[in-house]
């Protein structure tokens, strides 16, 4: 069995992820196709990074990860395929592997576009399809193309902090509304040190003050925070949902890229 997952901006209203799909079967009748999502908005590689890196690593080994989102920031495209912990990408090098993986791939290549190819307008599925269908029947990394250790690599906002503070940034909003900031667990504790705090958002017009283990460890429709499946501290509703409009990001008015700030009391001066 071998397992193909796809990650796209295509959508699902034309017949675009229907033909990579095709194609993939033509090549290898016998994969498992699992889509992770095709709603990464339009050439936005930091939202399909942010997707795929929470979920890789919860797929078998010899995984193949599709990533076909390209931001078509190079003019001479290159196409990659990594290994990395026992999984497979195939990606454009346009700085997403990096983000997805976020350290040098055990092994990468560049891959060997055939002649017929080379003026390949729809990559994902006159490129991409072929590479993971295969990796995917057993094939190795070696008869993909050339080794290489270049990669275009993309740094992401990192959160800023001071001794009585943490001053980060919302990275994604999900399907419910709630808003996922770029301040992990390890940094919270390692400012924080156990000092009391408040969480400060939306321009200052809302405040928490304590973290939660769980959405509903707040009465329903009030707000929460909490370090999220993902890792990184986020903003909720408990039960809220943005198709009610009862979302976080809808209630207090969050968008990604909205700064987020944590400040913690002197408790020398108590």
């Amino acid at each position: 069995m071998g397992v193909i997952t796809l990650t796209s901006d295509m959508g699902l209203k034309d017949h675009y992820v229907a033909s990579v799909k095709g194609a993939i079967l033509t090549q290898f009748p016998e994969a498992v196709i699992f889509d992770i999502t095709h709603n990464i908005e339009p050439f936005d590689i930091l939202h399909a990074s942010f997707v795929l890196r929470n979920c890789w690593q919860d797929f078998p080994a010899g995984t193949v990860h599709m990533v076909c989102v390209d931001d078509f920031s190079s003019p001479k495209p290159r196409f990659l395929g990594a290994k990395h912990k026992g999984q497979f990408f195939i990606a454009s090098d346009c700085g997403i592997l990096n983000l997805i993986i976020r350290e040098q791939p055990d092994q990468l290549v560049e891959i060997a576009i055939s002649q017929e190819s080379e003026d390949a307008v729809f990559v994902a599925k006159d490129i991409f399809a072929k590479a993971a269908a295969f990796l995917a029947r057993g094939g190795t990394m070696e008869f993909l193309g050339q080794p290489t250790s270049e990669m275009v690599t993309r740094g992401t906002l990192a959160p800023t902090t001071f001794e009585r503070e943490i001053s980060g940034s919302f990275v994604h909003i999900d399907s419910y509304g709630n808003a996922i900031s770029n301040i992990d667990r390890h940094l919270f504790s390692l400012i924080g040190k156990n000092r009391p705090f408040r969480i400060i958002f939306s321009k200052g017009e809302f405040e928490i003050t304590q973290i939660s283990n769980a959405y509903n460890e707040v009465p329903t429709g009030e707000k929460v925070a909490l370090f999220g499946g993902s890792g990184f501290l986020e903003i909720a509703v408990n039960q809220g949902t943005a198709q009610t409009g009862g979302g976080a990001s809808q209630l207090f008015g969050i968008k990604k890229g909205n700064s987020i700030t944590i400040e913690f009391e002197d408790v020398t001066n108590r």
